[in-house]
């Protein structure tokens, strides 16, 4: 059966592309060499293909190829994150089955910053959190994020590790999830 043999071969390829023995963004054979490895006829193939590319495994380039399609990061948040809704970045990538992790640029205490400490409705005497990571999906970083915080809030901060705890759980832990929050792109 036709049908069959289709699906055979698109789930061939995803385990190939799962597996890694495709990798993102790197050009599969030809669809005559497919043909040939899986004895099929390149109708076959190309249909297998076709569905493939139309459920963003694959992107076909005319004059160059059909690639691995290089996940497209900037769709966790856009589009799903909302002013009005409070979620965290963890959160957000275990729902799109990201492998997800932190690397800690910096931290520390602000003093004296007009704009944060406007920002933050807080004077301008006021001590200011501030913590710099890059948030790293599938082993690429994909996020650089900046959280300026009250510290009178969270006078036990510096003792934690935000490369391994959820900062959002943190805040939450405290009783002081964030109310509003600014998304740039």
């Amino acid at each position: 059966n036709n049908e069959e043999t289709i699906l055979r071969i698109k789930n061939m390829i995803i385990e190939r592309i799962e597996n890694n023995e495709y990798i993102a963004g790197e050009a599969i054979p030809s669809e005559r060499e497919l043909a040939s490895a899986y004895g099929v006829s390149r109708s076959v193939v190309r249909t297998a293909i076709d569905s493939l590319v139309r459920h963003r495994y694959l992107d076909r380039i005319p004059g160059s190829g059909t690639f691995v399609r290089k996940p497209d990061f900037t769709k966790i948040a856009l589009g799903v994150l909302q002013e009005n809704e409070n979620t965290s970045f963890s959160l957000l990538a275990r729902k799109f089955g990201i492998n997800h992790s932190n690397k800690l640029i910096s931290a520390g205490i602000l003093t004296k910053n007009r704009y944060f400490a406007h920002k933050l409705c807080l004077s301008e005497t006021d001590k200011i959190y501030g913590i710099q990571r890059v948030r790293i999906g599938n082993h690429e970083p994909i996020v650089l994020e900046y959280t300026f915080m009250p510290y009178h809030l969270f006078p036990d901060i510096e003792n934690y590790n935000f490369e391994r705890l959820s900062l959002y759980d943190y805040t939450a832990l405290k009783n002081h999830l964030p109310i509003s929050f600014q998304e740039t792109v």
